[in-house]
C-alpha cells in the first residue's frame, strides 16, 4: 500500500517539474502562460499543496499532518499579519496585490508559508537521518537529549 501512495507523490512531484519546465519556456519565449490560460496559473500554484497534503498525511499521519500543517500556516500567518500592518518581520512595509485575503493577507500566501515550513521541516529530518542522529520521539527519556 505505501509503495503506491510514493508513486503518487513521485507522480505529483514530476508533474511539478513538467509545469516549472512549460513555465520557464514560455518565459524564455516571452509568452506569460499563466495571463493566457487562468486554469494553468491555478494548477501550478496549487500542485506542490496537494504534494505537501499528501506527503505530510503518508509520513506522519493524517492527525498529524493537519496539525503541523495548520501550526505552520498559523505562524505563517502570524509573522504575514505583523508584517503587513507594521512593517515587523521583514524590515518594511510591503503591500500584495488584490486577491484573496484572510485578515489583510493573502490565503495563498499562508498555504506557502504552510509548504516552506513543511518543507523545511523534511529537509532536517533527512539530515539527521543521514547523518544517523536518533530523532525526537515519545521514546526518548532524557528530555530530547541524543546521548
Amino acid at each position: 500500500m505505501f509503495k503506491n501512495k510514493e508513486k503518487l507523490l513521485w507522480k505529483i512531484f514530476f508533474f511539478i517539474l513538467f509545469l516549472s519546465v512549460i513555465q520557464i519556456i514560455g518565459v524564455l519565449l516571452g509568452v506569460q502562460l499563466d495571463e493566457l490560460y487562468p486554469i494553468f496559473k491555478l494548477i501550478f500554484l496549487g500542485t506542490p499543496i496537494i504534494l505537501v497534503i499528501l506527503h505530510s498525511f503518508i509520513t506522519l499521519s493524517p492527525m498529524r499532518g493537519v496539525f503541523f500543517l495548520f501550526l505552520a500556516a498559523t505562524l505563517g500567518f502570524t509573522s504575514e499579519y505583523f508584517g503587513l500592518k507594521y512593517g515587523q518581520f521583514f524590515g518594511t512595509f510591503y503591500t500584495y496585490s488584490p486577491q484573496i485575503t484572510f485578515f489583510t493577507v493573502p490565503i495563498q500566501v499562508i498555504l506557502y508559508w504552510a509548504a516552506f515550513i513543511y518543507t523545511g521541516y523534511c529537509i532536517t529530518n533527512s539530515f539527521l537521518i543521514w547523518l544517523r542522529v536518533r530523532l525526537p520521539n515519545k521514546q526518548l527519556k532524557m528530555g530530547g537529549c541524543y546521548c
